[in-house]
């Protein structure tokens, strides 16, 4: 491809990075009539898409990223006394690290606690977010009935999934099956703190990283896809979106002290096959960030689009303006 330079890891051949000079190669690269995105069986494309801001992100769910959310943050402060005596309960069946153990079961009740709270306050205000029971932080912690570390009581559902579309931070991490969408999402400034970074990225995954339906219990596939009806989250319909989590990251946590990247969590899948390459990276200069958001326009991808609101109309409009002049 013009303009662009190919590397891979020595570890991980399963593994390609591509650098872009334009965004006109950029986007000729992510048409999903590629080659590079089709299958030769089906009509379906076996890849997932998603964009980052920075080229330099790890693949990390927002919830295991450091520094912690503020959100995050203020619930735990909230949850420390259960999460002590949690502690303290789960160090008699094996003194774990007090201190892993502690981080692991402050971070996943306090995700609980925000999408329980998330469901309520949405009933209340008259938002249909179905009959799913979840967790509260504060029930799980003090669950005397199995091992407070099984995971399958974080597993996210479609609660999960309207909390995360809307804001809450969770375990799962955003991706589509259309890579135009995620160019987009690459190159959305939502308010970033940092300074611009020197490139964005789209990162591509293969679908047989991510266990099936059928799959949902093989611990074979740590990553596993957040089955809810797309028609019931708006956002995700909209924007063609799946969500991902590793079922297994609080037991990499407490065997490395941190949590998960995706290319931790497909390494540490036994069933994944590794003869193939199955993660891309796409990235692209932020120089270049206007012409590829112009170019996205007109393929009708923006925000009016993708999150279907009028204040994202409005907002469309005012960014067609401001990228039209590079700013």
């Amino acid at each position: 491809m013009n303009g662009a330079t190919f590397s891979s890891s020595a570890e991980r051949t399963w593994f390609e990075e591509k650098n872009f000079d334009t965004a006109q190669d950029f986007m000729s690269a992510l048409q999903p009539s590629n080659s590079l995105w089709l299958s030769e069986q089906t009509g379906v494309s076996p890849w997932l898409f998603r964009g980052q801001w920075d080229a330099d992100w790890q693949l990390v769910p927002r919830l295991f990223r450091v520094p912690i959310d503020p959100a995050i943050r203020a619930v735990a402060e909230t949850l420390a006394p259960c999460v002590n005596a949690a502690v303290q309960k789960q160090d008699e069946l094996g003194d774990p690290d007090r201190a892993r153990l502690r981080q692991v079961l402050t971070v996943a009740s306090a995700e609980m606690e925000l999408v329980e709270r998330f469901r309520e306050l949405a009933d209340s205000v008259g938002h249909n977010v179905g009959d799913q029971w979840t967790y509260d932080g504060r029930e799980w912690l003090k669950d005397d009935r199995g091992n407070v570390m099984d995971e399958q009581f974080c597993r996210p559902g479609l609660v999960g999934a309207l909390a995360q579309n809307h804001g809450i931070p969770t375990r799962a991490l955003d991706w589509t099956t259309h890579p135009l969408h995620a160019a987009f999402f690459a190159s959305a400034d939502t308010g970033h703190k940092h300074p611009t970074p020197a490139r964005l990225a789209v990162w591509a995954m293969s679908t047989r990283c991510v266990g099936t339906r059928t799959q949902s219990n093989d611990p074979g596939y740590r990553l596993k896809r957040v089955w809810s009806p797309a028609n019931r989250v708006a956002y995700l319909h909209a924007q063609h979106g799946v969500l991902v989590y590793d079922c297994r990251a609080h037991s990499h946590f407490m065997g490395n002290g941190r949590w998960p990247d995706v290319r931790e969590s497909i390494e540490g899948s036994a069933h994944v096959s590794k003869d193939q390459t199955l993660l891309r990276k796409f990235t692209l200069p932020h120089t270049e960030r206007s012409s590829l958001r112009r170019a996205l326009a007109a393929h009708r991808v923006s925000y009016a689009f993708l999150m279907p609101t009028l204040d994202n109309v409005a907002r469309t409009v005012c960014e067609s303006y401001t990228d039209s002049h590079g700013r």
